[in-house]
């Protein structure tokens, strides 16, 4: 994929810093850091993956309809993630979006992947209750 592939969408408004983000899996860092290096080469962005939306939506919901297939999502308040210096980006169609990572070095090694995984909450499980 080339940049022009995302659409990334930077005229839409901000979300409130009380939205939720969610993020596929239990953020492992070889896992963000894997995604990080193909969003750069599908966006040009120093991001990962994520979903977010507004009020009324949950996370669940949020996660229902994202395409990963795990078992595990993570789950943060967009402002914790400011707080952090992090932010986010709505991408193609909600709840895609992009969570900024404003640093370059996006390798295994990056002191920033323990600020965002504190963020987050722990794994949860995204299969129905029995």
């Amino acid at each position: 994929m080339t940049p022009n592939e995302v659409a990334v969408h930077w005229d839409w408004p901000r979300l409130s810093d009380s939205a939720v983000v969610v993020r596929g899996g239990q953020m492992f860092v070889d896992d963000m850091a894997y995604n990080a290096a193909h969003v750069l080469l599908e966006s040009g962005l120093s991001a990962i993956c994520g979903g977010s939306a507004g009020r009324g939506v949950s996370a669940r919901q949020i996660a229902l309809r994202m395409p990963y297939k795990g078992d595990w999502y993570c789950v943060a308040r967009l402002g914790s993630l400011r707080a952090e210096g992090f932010d986010i980006v709505m991408i193609d169609t909600p709840p895609h979006c992009l969570i900024l990572l404003n640093s370059e070095d996006t390798s295994i090694d990056w002191d920033g992947w323990e600020r965002l995984r504190s963020a987050f909450s722990q794994p949860r499980s995204s299969k129905p209750p029995r």
